[in-house]
């Protein structure tokens, strides 16, 4: 196996925060889902049913919503699985493996767009990480201690860890270890999806950028999630059957122009003929506290002639298709025609759902409208 696509795990990959026997959100604000929406919007929080959820959690759209897990738990797999019908078993197939004991100089890399690498510790005491580490992309990066190992080993972030991104989104990293997952470093910013077999603890009030996922507890005390999200910021126009329309403006019933749909979230079918479907749902959010948050631009003529039309802004992870195939908006920036660059100004990003995952066009440019998640908005409703 060569990579992992992360998406196609669906509902587990709506879920911020998810574990197999319980979730405990302590300390003076407790835990929040950095995910303020005009609606209820995935990602949640949700355990295995018949499980429990104690203490606070806020964010506009997820609090008190106690989610039905079983396919979720069983997508994400067990410390035994190796295939790729599960998360866990994805991680332990990829092929290009390569082991270490120290953290590499350098740091770690994937540089070959559409690839995963992965990093197997085979250290003889837990993985400690605790010094400044580089993530280079544009490929994916999986690191996880040695399943084989005779005593499996913790992953541990400590003081001194510091995380720096070069060309790779943070859905593009993995961590997984089949026994627990920990902090003891304060405040720090931890990037990726972190899978855990015996249970995940952040005590230190740690902000993490992507998805806890546990096959048993998670203990949280006073951390902020920013899960994944895939939305056009604010001012993007979308074609629709009455021409270009600013994405804020529009609203269930709308119809815009589709092209096509996106089959199991990675195949690209065009229509024989252009279609105008309407909205199904809508929402916002609103990114902050994160610079992986921070759009991508692809500035005018950066893709082709009048391609896009003005400069389209999309959050790193949005997906674009070009020659027919998608490309993740974070992984093809190139610092000049394609660039994430800081702002000061509030980052309001929007996404919108039509009857199917489909093809649309936002400034000239072929893209995807959010994954169909109907069914788990219907599912977090009390």
């Amino acid at each position: 196996m060569t990579s992992i696509n992360f998406s196609s795990y669906y509902p587990l990959s709506t879920y911020a925060i998810l574990a197999q026997t319980s979730i405990t959100s302590g300390g003076t604000a407790g835990t929040l889902i950095n995910a303020s929406a005009t609606s209820l919007d995935p990602p949640f929080y949700g355990v295995y049913p018949g499980t429990s959820i104690t203490g606070t959690f806020t964010g506009v759209g997820v609090t008190g919503s106690t989610a039905s897990s079983t396919l979720a738990i069983t997508q994400l797999g067990t410390t035994s699985d190796t295939t790729s019908a599960t998360l866990i078993g994805a991680i332990k197939s990829l092929t290009n493996i390569i082991p270490f004991t120290t953290i590499p100089v350098g740091g770690f890399s994937s540089i070959n767009a559409g690839q995963a690498v992965a990093y197997k510790y085979t250290g003889a005491g837990a993985l400690v990480l605790n010094t400044a580490v580089t993530f280079k992309g544009p490929g994916q990066i999986a690191i996880y201690t040695d399943p084989a190992a005779v005593i499996p080993k913790n992953i541990i972030f400590d003081t001194g860890f510091v995380a720096t991104r070069t060309s790779i989104n943070r859905e593009d990293i993995f961590w997984y270890t089949p026994v627990t997952i920990e902090d003891s470093g304060v405040n720090l910013r931890m990037p990726g999806i972190y899978i855990a077999g015996t249970g995940i603890t952040l005590t230190t009030s740690t902000t993490l950028g992507g998805n806890l996922y546990s096959l048993a507890n998670v203990i949280l005390i006073d951390n902020t999630i920013t899960p994944l999200t895939l939305c056009f910021l604010k001012g993007t126009k979308i074609l629709t059957e009455n021409g270009y329309v600013n994405v804020e403006d529009l609203k269930v019933g709308d119809t815009v122009v589709s092209y096509g749909s996106i089959i199991d979230n990675s195949d690209v079918q065009f229509s024989k003929m252009i279609q105008s479907k309407p909205i199904t749902w809508i929402s916002k959010f609103f990114a902050e506290g994160d610079a992986s948050d921070l759009p991508v631009c692809f500035k005018a003529g950066s893709l082709g002639e009048n391609l896009p039309l003005n400069d389209l802004f999309v959050s790193p992870g949005h997906r674009m298709i070009l020659d027919e195939k998608m490309v993740v908006a974070g992984s093809i920036v190139n610092g000049e025609t394609i660039v994430q660059e800081d702002t000061n100004e509030t980052i309001e990003y929007y996404h919108f759902e039509l009857d199917c995952h489909s093809v649309i066009m936002a400034e000239g440019v072929l893209t995807e409208t959010f994954l169909d998640f109907s069914e788990s908005k219907r599912t977090f409703q009390k």
